[in-house]
């Protein structure tokens, strides 16, 4: 969050929050383990993001804000049909 927000950087995928990863789920519709015993197991891991938002390069950082507004509003989660 520092080098997003405090540096500015462009590039960069928090693939450790959990906000991110459970908007990765949500929008692009990721099945992960169904015996997985936690919450955070069910989430997309760090190589099914690092995978998909290498199409984003070198823009990440606005991809990771888009990912947290589909967490935080349901005007978003209506707008992707969540």
């Amino acid at each position: 969050m520092f080098m997003m927000f405090s540096l500015g950087r462009p590039d960069i995928l928090p693939v450790g929050d959990l906000a991110v990863r459970k908007a990765f789920k949500r929008l692009y519709e990721m099945e992960v383990d169904p015996d997985a015993e936690t919450i955070v197991e069910k989430l997309p891991g760090r190589d099914d993001l690092l995978k998909i938002a290498n199409a984003w390069r070198p823009y990440r950082t606005i991809g990771s804000w888009y990912m947290w507004h589909v967490v935080e509003t349901k005007e978003a989660a209506y707008t992707f049909g969540c």
